[in-house]
C-alpha cells in the first residue's frame, strides 16, 4: 500500500502543480484511487479547479475551506500546507503520463485478482497498461482458438431454415435508406462481420456525409451505432445532429449550424432548442455511441472497438483512417500503418459480428481527378483488400453543373403509377435529366467496391450545408478529364 501512496501521490500533486491537467484527468471516479488521501487531495483539486482558481497556493485553500471544517481537520491530519508544499516540490508534471499510466494499472491488477485471475505482480510491475491489456488478450485469444469448439464442420444441404433466412433479409447489411435509397440499393446496406469504407479529399465532407446520412438513419429507426473519432470532438458531433433533427424532423429552418455556433439566443430560439433538445434525445440520445481517441495506437482502438460491440452498437464508424508521416521510416513505412489498422479492424468486425465502417482521406496531390477510384488511396492495394463496400465522394465542380463544360448529367429514372421504372423501346430505363442550379451545392458518390453489385455507379446528392444535411436526388455520368497541367501546350 506505501507502494500505492506514491504512485497516487504523484499523480494528484501533478494536478495540484499545473492545474490546467485537470481538463485532461478531471473526470475519474473515486474507485480509481485505492488510498484515502490520493482519493482526498484529487477531489479537492478537482473542486478548486471547477472554482477557477489557476495555483493551488495556501491562500486559494484557505479560501476554499470556508465553511468546510470536516473537511479542513481532515487536510490539517494529513499535515496541512506543510505537505502539500513538500510534495509539490518533488514532483514534476512533466511525467503526468507516466504517472497516469502506474496508477491506472493498479486498479487494473486489483480488478484482476479480484475476479480470480492470478497475476505476476513483478512481471505486470513492468508493464505499462497496454501491454498489460495485449498480454491477457493474448492469453485469452490463444485459449479460445485453440478450443475446438471454435469450429465446426456445417452441412452443405439447403434446409427450410436457410430458405426462411434469406426470406426474412437476413443476409442484407445493416440498412440506411431513409436519405440514400439509392445508394442502400447499389450496397445492400452495409454487412456484418466485415468493413466498409466512405473515402474523399481533405474538407470535403466525408465525416458530416457518413454521420448524416448513414449513422443517423440507423440510430433513428432504433439500431444503436457507434462513432470513434481522432478528429471530431463530442459538442461538434452534437452541433451536427441537432442541426439534422430540426431539419429533418422538426422541420425549422430558424436556427442553422452558424446560428448555434455563434450562441446569444433569443427566446424564440431557446424555446425551438428546448424542443429540438427533446426530440434529439427521444430519438438519438440511446442509440448513439462516441469516442473522442486523441492519440492512435492498435491496444486503444481494439479497446474502443470492443467496448462498443460490448454495448451493443451493430455499426461502428472510426473517423478518421488517415497516415501519420511522423512515425514514416524506411523500415516502417506510414502506408503500412493503414493497411495493418484496416485488417487490425476487418478481424474485429468478423469476431464481433458487427459492420465496421471507416472514413478515409484521399491522395491530396491527386485531387484534380474528376472520377475517384480506388487508386487514390495511398497503400491502395492493401486497404482495399479488406473492404466489402467503398465509396468515394467529393463536391460537385461548378464547371460540372448543368450546361457547362463537363457537365454531369444528373437524371434519374422515369416511374409508372406503382412504383416501376419505366422501359423504351430499346429495353433501357428511361432517364429524365435533372437541372443543377447554379446557386445550390452537390456531393457526388462514387461506388468503387462492391461484392453485393457492380461498381462504377455515380450517385448526386443536394447539399444544404447549413443543417448538414445531403438529399439524394439522382444519378450522374461523370467522365474523365485529361487534368490541365498535362494537356499539351498549341502552336
Amino acid at each position: 500500500m506505501e507502494k500505492r501512496q506514491i504512485v497516487e501521490c504523484n499523480f494528484v500533486f501533478s494536478l495540484w502543480k499545473n492545474p490546467i491537467l485537470f481538463l485532461d484527468y478531471g473526470q475519474l471516479q473515486d474507485e480509481y484511487f485505492l488510498t484515502e488521501e490520493g482519493k482526498f487531495y484529487y477531489n479537492i483539486g478537482k473542486e478548486l479547479f471547477k472554482s477557477k482558481f489557476v495555483k493551488f497556493d495556501e491562500v486559494a485553500l484557505s479560501t476554499y475551506f470556508v465553511g468546510k471544517d470536516s473537511i479542513k481537520l481532515t487536510y490539517d491530519t494529513y499535515g496541512g500546507y506543510s505537505t502539500v508544499r513538500e510534495i509539490l516540490s518533488i514532483v514534476e508534471p512533466d511525467n503526468i503520463e507516466g504517472y497516469f499510466d502506474n496508477m491506472i494499472k493498479g486498479k487494473i491488477i486489483k480488478d484482476l485478482l479480484n475476479v480470480g485471475i492470478d497475476v505476476d505482480l513483478d512481471r505486470a510491475d513492468k508493464m505499462s497498461v497496454d501491454e498489460l491489456y495485449e498480454h491477457y488478450d493474448k492469453i485469452l485469444s490463444t485459449l479460445f482458438m485453440s478450443n475446438p469448439s471454435n469450429f465446426e464442420l456445417e452441412d452443405i444441404s439447403i434446409s427450410d431454415n436457410d430458405i426462411n433466412f434469406l426470406n426474412e433479409g437476413n443476409d442484407m447489411g445493416i440498412q440506411f435508406h431513409e436519405y440514400s435509397p439509392r445508394m442502400n440499393y447499389h450496397s445492400l446496406g452495409f454487412p456484418k462481420g466485415e468493413l466498409s469504407m466512405v473515402a474523399g479529399f481533405v474538407n470535403q465532407g466525408k465525416s458530416t456525409f457518413t454521420v448524416s446520412n448513414i449513422l443517423y438513419p440507423i440510430a433513428k429507426r432504433g439500431e444503436m451505432v457507434g462513432m470513434i473519432a481522432n478528429e471530431q470532438t463530442i459538442i461538434k458531433i452534437k452541433t451536427l445532429l441537432l442541426s439534422m433533427v430540426m431539419f429533418r424532423e422538426m422541420k425549422e429552418y430558424s436556427l442553422p449550424r452558424r446560428t448555434l455556433r455563434k450562441g446569444n439566443f433569443t427566446s424564440t430560439q431557446l424555446e425551438i432548442l428546448a424542443k429540438a433538445k427533446d426530440k434529439y434525445n427521444s430519438i438519438l440520445a440511446n442509440n448513439f455511441k462516441f469516442i473522442k481517441m486523441y492519440d492512435y495506437n492498435p491496444t486503444k482502438l481494439r479497446k474502443a472497438v470492443r467496448l462498443l460491440a460490448s454495448l451493443g452498437c451493430e455499426l461502428i464508424l472510426y473517423d478518421v483512417l488517415k497516415i501519420d508521416t511522423s512515425s514514416n521510416s524506411a523500415n516502417n513505412p506510414a502506408w503500412m500503418e493503414l493497411i495493418n489498422t484496416s485488417k487490425d479492424l476487418m478481424q474485429m468486425c468478423s469476431k464481433l459480428n458487427i459492420a465496421g465502417l471507416i472514413t478515409m482521406q484521399l491522395d491530396q496531390n491527386r485531387n484534380d481527378r474528376r472520377v475517384l477510384t480506388n487508386e487514390l488511396i495511398t497503400g491502395a492495394k492493401g486497404v482495399n483488400e479488406v473492404l466489402s463496400e467503398s465509396w468515394m465522394i467529393r463536391i460537385l465542380r461548378k464547371d460540372e453543373y448543368t450546361g457547362q463544360p463537363h457537365d454531369c448529367k444528373a437524371y434519374t429514372f422515369k416511374y409508372d403509377d406503382k412504383g416501376k421504372i419505366l422501359k423504351g423501346s430499346d429495353k433501357k430505363p428511361i432517364k429524365e435529366y435533372l437541372e443543377l442550379k447554379e446557386d445550390e451545392a452537390f456531393m457526388v458518390a462514387f461506388h468503387t467496391k462492391s461484392r453485393s453489385d457492380e461498381v462504377g455507379t455515380q450517385i448526386i446528392f443536394k447539399s444544404i450545408l447549413d443543417f448538414a444535411t445531403y438529399q439524394e436526388i439522382g444519378y450522374c455520368s461523370i467522365v474523365e478529364s485529361q487534368p490541365q497541367q498535362y494537356k499539351k501546350k498549341e502552336g
